[in-house]
């Protein structure tokens, strides 16, 4: 167990050994695609400390291809999960966010 004494005072994974962990801020515009958004950046994060790679995720293809969601209208980050681990998706820049 880490005790609270050994933590430091403060941390971020903006600046995390000189790497930045976290992802872009996006406009989601009027789309409630909250869970979408969340967890292609999470899956952005787990690559970069993973592999070391930046890759910048398309939210796009997944909210509109997972057929477990309902796309703008809302959905559940463990079935984005789910698509992403069993189909796939494609950097931004293949699939652009419309909201």
């Amino acid at each position: 167990m880490i005790e609270k004494d050994d933590l430091p005072a403060q941390f971020t994974w903006e600046n995390f050994e000189g790497f930045n962990f976290v992802g872009d801020i996006a406009d989601q515009g009027s789309c409630g695609s909250c869970y979408v958004v969340a967890s292609t950046t999470m899956l952005e994060s787990r690559i970069m400390l993973y592999y070391g790679e930046k890759h910048d995720l398309s939210s796009q293809f997944p909210m509109q291809c997972n057929f477990m969601n309902e796309g703008c209208h809302g959905g559940w980050g463990i079935f984005n999960g789910i698509f992403l681990e069993n189909y796939y998706t494609c950097e931004r820049n293949e699939a652009p966010y419309k909201g």
